[in-house]
């Protein structure tokens, strides 16, 4: 049997967001040294040759759009950094659960390391939180 899909396309054409970088070290509330040097190449290979790229296509927004939703200081028009989550990972994995959708039981912990996961949850639904709103802005 053979199905046919159709999909209505939007005349549009697509346009880059921006990026998100994930999955890094933390040392002092900022990347290690190693993880921020790595960034800040990703970052300058986006800005000075994917994203001239995608305006010779019309594939981004304008500079000024991105930057009333990201600042003025938006190099690769990234929308967040995520940082490793550590153990909570384990505990999502476990549950099934996204990170900052956790519940305190399966945090799986007590006490201090109780408060302090429940900290990093909390911080890990910021970030996420914030990404979304940055999207939702740059789609209005």
């Amino acid at each position: 049997m053979h199905l046919e899909l159709e999909a209505a396309m939007s005349p549009k054409k697509p346009k880059y967001l921006g990026c998100i970088v994930q999955n890094f070290r933390l040392r002092s509330g900022n990347p290690t040294q190693g993880f921020q040097s790595q960034i800040d190449g990703l970052f300058n290979t986006i800005d000075q040759t994917l994203i001239p790229q995608l305006n010779a296509s019309q594939l981004a927004y304008s500079s000024d759009h991105y930057a009333g939703v990201l600042g003025s200081d938006h190099k690769a028009n990234c929308l967040g950094l995520v940082p490793d989550f550590n153990t909570l990972v384990t505990q999502s994995h476990v549950g099934s659960t996204p990170v900052f959708a956790l519940t305190d039981d399966q945090l799986g912990a007590v006490g201090a390391v109780l408060s302090q996961n429940q900290a990093k949850r909390q911080e890990f639904h910021g970030l996420y939180e914030t990404i979304a709103s940055r999207l939702v802005q740059l789609l209005a």
